[in-house]
C-alpha cells in the first residue's frame, strides 16, 4: 500500500497541491496508462477541481461526458430507483446526449 490517506499527516496535499505525499515517480505512473486513459483521468480531474461542491453529481456526470466528447451514454440502474433513472435520463437528454438504459432485471 502506498499511503494511509485516512490518517493523512500532509494536510491532503494531493487535493490542495496536486502532489502525492508518497515517493512516486510521476513519469513512471503515467507510463502505466495509455493515451485514452490519461485523457479520461484529466477530464475527471478537471470536472472535480472546477465543479466540486458547486454542481450536483448529476451535473458533474454530464460535464465529464461533454469534456470526453461523448454523444451516447448508457444508464444502468436498479429497478428500485426507476423513477430517479427516468429523471436522470431526461436530464441527460436535455443536455444533448443520446441515452440508452437498462435495469438490473434485464
Amino acid at each position: 500500500m502506498l499511503g494511509d490517506c485516512a490518517n493523512c499527516n500532509c494536510n491532503h496535499m494531493c487535493m490542495k497541491k496536486g502532489r502525492s505525499c508518497v515517493p512516486v515517480d510521476q513519469d513512471e505512473v503515467l507510463s502505466l496508462y495509455d493515451k485514452d486513459e490519461r485523457k479520461m483521468m484529466k477530464a475527471a480531474a478537471y470536472v472535480e477541481a472546477t465543479y466540486y461542491m458547486k454542481h450536483t453529481r448529476l451535473q458533474e456526470t454530464a460535464d465529464f461526458a461533454k469534456r470526453m466528447h461523448y454523444k451516447k451514454l448508457g444508464l444502468a440502474f436498479c429497478i428500485g430507483i426507476r423513477d430517479e433513472a427516468k429523471l436522470f435520463a431526461r436530464y441527460l437528454k436535455q443536455e444533448g446526449f443520446e441515452v440508452h438504459s437498462v435495469c438490473c432485471k434485464n
